[in-house]
């Protein structure tokens, strides 16, 4: 329970940080982050809100998107 609270937490700081337009908290997490499954399920909301949402500026989605490629190779 405690860990879905975190993986939930650490998922929607990353995705505002990316949609206020600061790839900075999304860089560090992929630095840092050692575990899968909670790689796996930041790529996936942050994958939910660059794409289907579209409200963000073309600049930040191919900035994400690149160090998206990071993070799934790890």
């Amino acid at each position: 329970m405690v860990q879905d609270f975190y993986k939930k937490q650490t998922a929607a700081t990353v995705v505002n940080s990316v949609a206020c337009g600061d790839i900075s908290v999304f860089r560090s997490f992929v630095q840092e982050s050692k575990d899968v499954e909670m790689n796996k399920f930041v790529a996936d909301q942050l994958n939910f809100r660059m794409h289907a949402e579209g409200d963000l500026p073309k600049s930040i989605v191919e900035e994400a998107s690149s160090i998206m490629r990071d993070l799934t190779t790890k």
